[in-house]
């Protein structure tokens, strides 16, 4: 099935924003609210998804409670973490029923701080689903790879260019270090592209869904903070030749660098953003085993 959609296609229903206004709630602008009112998009999500219906799913923001509505009709249980106090209630009204079944539980917290273990049963690897503050993409992302061996993947929603970031391919003007991030902790592809129409408020960007799976094994098992430091200084000046860059961004001799690379095998003239995931697992072993 296609992920591609008309990114100012129709069909909004106001159901989530009427549900909202009825409480006296108003987006805040502070905790980067777009509440997601088109009632087609959690329902095409929780479809393409790989997540089972046994699977239990931590929701991360789930605001009115659209995308929380989609995966308990789908079988799915839900633990909720939801930053902003007002809409505990208003979720909590909301999913009364599935709260006394035990299929459903929200406490406020800032997923930032809170542990995303808390109340959820692992027997199975949960997965983790939200529609993701567009200025604290970054630290949720991060946070979310912290938990990668609990849970089996993460399905987001993403502003559309941190999400192409996501998937780019080694050579884009798109490909950078947070794709080798994501690359040594996760299988990525996309979901759903989601349009501005689909948002109350309506942000100025469009969204896009992708799918992170966590396999057991990860893509990178190596040493990833050595990683991290590698592609950091590898993409600290894009402009430099890899050499270079981490020379600078290291701290070492060019000479130390030339060696790295050659036991690597990695061309010493090329650029960070035309290398793959492969490439930087050689030069990070590589790197440890000239004592980085």
């Amino acid at each position: 099935m296609s992920d591609e959609r008309d990114p100012d296609s129709g069909g909004t229903d106001l159901t989530e924003r009427q549900r909202l206004e009825a409480h006296g709630f108003r987006p805040r602008k502070r905790f980067g609210q777009n509440f997601l009112v088109d009632p087609r998009i959690p329902e095409l999500t929780v479809a393409r998804a790989s997540w089972q219906p046994a699977d239990t799913v931590l929701e991360i923001g789930p605001g009115s409670g659209a995308l929380t509505a989609a995966l308990l009709s789908a079988g799915h249980d839900v633990r909720a973490i939801e930053r902003d106090r007002d809409l505990v209630p208003v979720l909590l009204e909301r999913f009364r029923a599935e709260r006394e079944a035990g299929r459903f539980g929200v406490r406020e917290g800032d997923a930032l701080e809170a542990d995303w273990t808390a109340d959820l049963p692992l027997d199975r690897r949960p997965w983790i689903a939200g529609n993701l503050p567009y200025s604290i993409t970054t630290p949720l992302l991060l946070r979310a790879f912290s938990y990668r061996d609990v849970f089996a993947g993460a399905v987001f929603m993403l502003q559309r260019e941190y999400g192409d970031r996501l998937l780019a391919a080694p050579g884009s003007k798109t490909y950078g270090s947070i794709t080798v991030w994501t690359r040594a902790h996760a299988e990525v592809r996309s979901v759903l592209k989601v349009g501005r129409s689909s948002f109350w408020p309506r942000p100025g960007v469009e969204s896009i869904v992708v799918e992170l799976a966590f396999p057991e094994t990860p893509p990178f098992p190596g040493d990833r903070a050595v990683l991290e430091r590698v592609v950091r200084a590898s993409f600290s000046q894009r402009r430099k030749t890899l050499t270079n860059a981490m020379a600078s961004g290291l701290g070492r001799e060019k000479a130390w660098v030339l060696d790295v690379l050659k036991h690597a095998e990695v061309e010493p003239e090329v650029r960070a953003e035309t290398l793959g995931l492969a490439e930087f697992a050689r030069i990070t072993e590589s790197a440890l085993a000239h004592d980085l």
